[in-house]
């Protein structure tokens, strides 16, 4: 498969970090190793940037209709602080998404300087291509590729039953 990882101000600089070259340069070494199990077993491209850049390659095929857009597979959108999309985020009801559409997570809202960015391009990516999109913890990439962690977003033919608001599979 090819996949596409874009690396990110949280996969780069954590919450609370100090902005240093060092701290980034140890970021960066722990992400190469949380993709290196992912790059033995699939064609991996690793961008920098994240949601909006992550949807970049598929935008791109939807600027240009003469071109056959980028043959992605899965896209992935890690971040370091977060495991999964969640619904109530924040309060007592939080709960991860794991399986979803893309019509059911732009049902949601979320915040634009964070997970906004993230489900719009999924949603964008898995509307235009039929492919399937990830969003999750950048640790658990490998686990992200094979629709075993994070939040899994579907096309709308291969949406499963739902349950309480989730599509569950």
């Amino acid at each position: 498969m090819r996949v596409v990882a874009a690396l990110g101000g949280n996969a780069l600089l954590r919450r609370g970090q100090a902005r240093t070259a060092e701290n980034q340069g140890e970021n960066a070494h722990q992400a190469c190793k949380a993709l290196a199990p992912v790059a033995l077993e699939h064609e991996l491209v690793i961008a920098h940037g994240n949601g909006p850049q992550v949807g970049l390659l598929a935008l791109q095929g939807a600027a240009y209709p003469d071109v056959q857009t980028y043959p992605l597979d899965v896209l992935g959108a890690q971040t370091e602080d977060v495991d999964a999309v969640y619904t109530g985020w924040g309060t007592p009801e939080q709960a991860p998404i794991r399986q979803t559409s893309p019509a059911e997570l732009s049902a949601s809202q979320f915040a634009s300087g964070s997970m906004g960015p993230k489900v719009r391009a999924a949603c964008w990516f898995v509307e235009r291509t039929g492919g399937r999109a990830a969003i999750g913890s950048i640790h658990e990439t490998a686990a992200l590729v094979r629709g075993e962690a994070g939040t899994i977003v579907w096309p709308e033919s291969a949406e499963a039953e739902t349950t309480a608001g989730r599509s569950v599979r």
